[in-house]
């Protein structure tokens, strides 16, 4: 081989070493321009996921605030029913004197039944269609006069609700 063809042989390498150098010159920039773009998309991401963050602190703190404030709003509100209840308490203490007493104002009282006498005009009974001046059923001969229900008339004794004496401490501890 002469050295004229060992020249030529050597510039057709160098050529294709050199083209391979521009080739991967290119490919190289295009590598970190895209690699620039993508750090460019990921910190304005990240921009916006800290805004979003410092928005999402703000509205946990606003939260919290209105939690606390409903959670005072709530024990006052607690302790205003404790003091009702102990008003009510210290009002009523007996639960059932009450219901009791609330029944006798209730009641209109039936007239007492007098027997006629032979000299009254109305000498005989005479049947009436007012509930109010209608005759008391007959009581059973075991029955004791203290044995009727002392409430509303037409109930029984099974029938009437009784109040709990303990019903205004329950309301207290709840």
């Amino acid at each position: 081989m002469t050295t004229e063809e060992r020249f030529e042989r050597i510039e057709h390498l160098t050529a294709g070493i050199a083209e391979e150098r521009r080739k991967d010159r290119e490919e190289s920039k295009a590598l970190w321009r895209d690699t620039q773009r993508q750090l460019n998309e990921v910190s304005s991401r990240l921009v916006q996921l800290s805004e979003a963050d410092e928005e999402a602190r703000a509205a946990d703190k606003r939260l919290e605030t209105r939690i606390e404030q409903l959670a005072e709003e709530g024990r006052a509100t607690d302790k205003r029913i404790d003091a009702i209840v102990s008003a009510i308490g210290e009002l009523a203490p007996d639960p059932e004197a009450a219901v009791r007493k609330a029944r006798g104002r209730n009641r209109k009282k039936a007239p007492r039944f007098q027997p006629p006498t032979p000299n009254s005009p109305r000498s005989r009974a005479q049947p009436t269609s007012n509930r109010k001046n209608a005759l008391p059923p007959p009581r059973s001969a075991n029955s004791s006069p203290n044995s009727r229900d002392k409430g509303c008339p037409g109930t029984s004794p099974s029938r009437v609700p009784r109040l709990d004496p303990n019903f205004a401490s329950t309301l207290s501890t709840t």
